[in-house]
This record gives structure tokens, sequence and C-alpha cells, in this order.
């Protein structure tokens, strides 16, 4: 029982959720936008959610979600996970960079000399062949007309077969009934 004299306390503890997520350089969603991790150790991240605040509700049920599918490298850890991994020094994360740094500027570069002189020749215009004289076509047969076979002509009328010569095809009795 409460005593009466006593006052309440002043700042009562905030209930927090605390997450871990395996390789921050690849985060995860919720509603188009990533969640903000903090970068602990190389390429690990954490986060400490306020429950009470109901904006942060949907970024807890997503994180939820993603611990209980398995999806995302994100796990639920304690309050004294939490501390410890905030107390270890940050390290650089692995993953791409936004710009590649350059340790010197690029000059011009040999390939593009040949490049240039191809399309400086395409620039160039093309000379038009002669014209062809046009093709007599009286002497074209119309459609439906009997065309003459040349004598020579003898179209092939056995048909070839696969198996080596000499030899006859298997025969296969029925199975007895």
């Amino acid at each position: 029982m409460e005593q009466p004299n006593q006052p309440p306390p002043a700042n009562p503890p905030k209930p927090y959720a605390y997450f871990v997520k395996a390789s921050i350089s690849n985060p995860v969603l919720v509603r188009g936008a990533a969640v903000p991790f903090e970068p602990v150790g190389s390429n690990w991240g954490v986060l400490a959610l306020d429950t009470s605040i109901e904006g942060n509700k949907p970024v807890l049920d997503a994180l939820n979600e993603f611990i209980k599918r398995g999806v995302g490298g994100v796990g639920r850890i304690s309050a004294a996970e939490y501390a410890q991994k905030k107390s270890q020094p940050i390290l650089k994360p692995f993953g791409p960079r936004n710009a590649p740094l350059r340790s010197r500027p690029l000059g011009p570069s040999p390939r593009k000399a040949p490049a240039q002189a191809v399309i400086a020749a395409a620039a160039v215009p093309a000379v038009e062949p002669p014209a062809e004289p046009p093709i007599d076509l009286s002497a074209l047969k119309s459609v439906g007309e009997a065309q003459a076979t040349p004598e020579s002509f003898r179209p092939p009328t056995r048909r070839i077969s696969r198996r080596p010569v000499g030899t006859a095809p298997a025969i296969v009795a029925a199975p007895p009934a």
C-alpha cells in the first residue's frame, strides 16, 4: 500500500524498446522511409524507441514483424546490451560509398580518339551507287500459270533412312495376352 506522505516519483523511467540491426548498409524500410539505426561496431546498428510515443507505433510494429519473420537482420536486445553496444568504439561501416574518391583527376581517355575518328568518318556523306536499269517484268509468268520444268530436274523419290545400310529393322513381338 502506498503511504499518503510519500510523493510520487519525479521522473518515472520511460518504457523503451531496444533493437539491433546487422548490415546497416542495407536499411530496412517502414512506410517507404529507412529506419535510422545508430552505427556501432563495423556494420551493426542499434535503435532505442520510446514506446509511449504514438508516432513510434508503426515503426515498432514493423520491426517486431521483421523479427517474427526473420528478415532484415533485425533483432531485439535488452537495455544492458544496448548500453554495452553503444559504449563500443564506432568503426567505419562496410558497404558502398556514395561517391568514389579519386586520388588524381583523370585525363583524356586514350579510347576516345578511335571513337571520335569513327564518328567523323560516319559524318562524311556517303556516295550514292549508280542507279540500276529497271527490271523487265514482261518475262515473268502470272500467278496460276503453269511453269515448265526442266528435264534434268528430278525430285528425290526415296526415303533416306537413319539406319546404317544393310541393317534390318528390329521386329518386336506383341506381348502375350
